[in-house]
């Protein structure tokens, strides 16, 4: 039985929405089709009530409701919103004009008018704020023309108690108000809703962006949206590759590689935050970070040294499917240029010869080894152990003195 009643409830809310509607548009419809059987039930009631009293000015309302639930079907069968919207809105704005002159005036019918303004107001939530203007106006007209009769229709009047006037006159003034407010809190909560959706949106955009940019960087290109790119004297570049990757991948589906790649690298995104360093991007299975940039450090080479360990760590005790991973890494230090590539899928990446030979460690490195230049070794020497290598020769560079650090 419960299920019937919600299905025929939900039947009767929505069945003028067409398939093509949103679900805003939807709760459109069925929000007038509840305040329009709600206003009509009411009608019965308020004509029962004058009939009772012996005035006939009741059939006024019961014809309201007669018309209403006409437009009502009309709706359900033909789904024209425009027109059940327009008649709706047009008999709530005539009908308590017509009731009101046949109590009398605007005293004598205990302002019944204002159940009238339920009419513009019921055109700015169903047919928005510019279509609202005339429905405004008509009413407007109606109340002046309702002021100037007022003198002729109360020669005329029923005879009607002065207490029953004044009852009436407080159950339409509470009605509409409470109806006005319920209205305006409606608006209100919507327009709250949509504040947070937009807070949220933001909020997400946001995090977003943060995800690609460092905070600072992203801060400027939203503020001043042109070429970013900043020179930084004293920074360590490290460039860490998974040794043999591509026998793994072989042995690997597209998912399972996926799947291990992001669990390591979201292992070096953590490392990495938790010594203020700045991931640049990866490379297939190498990862590229920097530390003293966007905000510069004297810890840059100290903060790089303590990722490069964790990192070690972290590898040597992971497994795939008893698979050991092994890592080259590759540490520099020196000067940098820094900037934002592109206007679509954009990124902050680095250039200078300190990032070049940062890559050049990791690519002439050991497995299982951190591989530094001289320049980040004399900055280190004081505070870790290092193993001098033979001089390689790097493309581009000629001989060179590296080290070990040992972890």
């Amino acid at each position: 039985m419960k299920n019937f009643l919600l299905k025929l409830i939900n039947w009767y809310l929505y069945n003028g929405s067409l398939e093509s509607d949103s679900e805003d548009d939807k709760l459109q419809k069925a929000l007038l089709v509840i305040i329009s059987s709600s206003l009509a039930f009411l009608a019965i009631f308020w004509g029962l009530l004058y009939i009772y009293l012996n005035l006939m000015a009741g059939y006024i309302p019961l014809s309201y409701s007669v018309f209403s639930f006409i437009s009502l079907i009309h709706y359900f069968i033909t789904k024209r919103f425009v027109f059940f919207r327009n008649s709706q809105l047009l008999l709530i704005l005539i009908l308590p004009f017509m009731l009101q002159a046949g109590l009398g005036g605007i005293h004598n019918g205990s302002v019944v008018m204002l159940w009238a303004f339920l009419s513009p107001l019921g055109a700015l939530m169903f047919a928005g704020a510019k279509k609202s203007i005339s429905w405004v106006l008509s009413f407007i007209s109606l109340l002046i023309i309702s002021i100037i009769l007022d003198p002729f229709l109360h020669a005329n009047r029923p005879d009607i108690s002065r207490n029953l006037i004044y009852t009436f006159h407080f159950m339409n003034i509470a009605a509409v108000l409470i109806i006005i407010y319920f209205t305006i809190r409606f608006f209100a909560s919507e327009r709250d809703k949509a504040h947070q959706s937009l807070e949220n949106e933001h909020q997400r955009s946001e995090s977003l962006l943060l995800n690609i940019l460092p905070k600072p960087i992203a801060r400027q290109l939203k503020d001043n949206p042109t070429t970013i790119a900043d020179s930084f004297n004293d920074v360590t570049v490290l460039f860490a590759d998974i040794v043999d990757f591509t026998k793994l991948s072989e042995r690997l589906s597209p998912q399972e590689l996926v799947r291990l790649l992001d669990e390591v690298f979201s292992a070096f995104d953590h490392i990495a935050e938790t010594y203020s360093i700045e991931k640049i991007k990866t490379i297939g299975d190498a990862y590229m970070a920097v530390s003293g940039l966007p905000t510069p450090s004297s810890e840059h080479a100290h903060n790089m040294a303590k990722m490069a360990i964790d990192m070690l760590k972290y590898i040597n005790s992971f497994q795939h499917n008893g698979t050991q991973l092994k890592m080259r890494i590759g540490l520099s230090s020196g000067e940098v240029v820094a900037g934002v590539i592109g206007r679509k899928k954009f990124i902050y990446d680095l250039w200078g010869d300190t990032v070049n030979t940062a890559s050049r460690m990791e690519s002439h490195g050991m497995s299982g080894t951190i591989h530094v230049t001289d320049a980040t070794y004399f900055i280190l020497k004081n505070d870790y152990r290092f193993e001098k290598r033979e001089n390689i020769y790097v493309k581009g560079k000629g001989e060179m003195s590296t080290y070990l650090l040992v972890h």
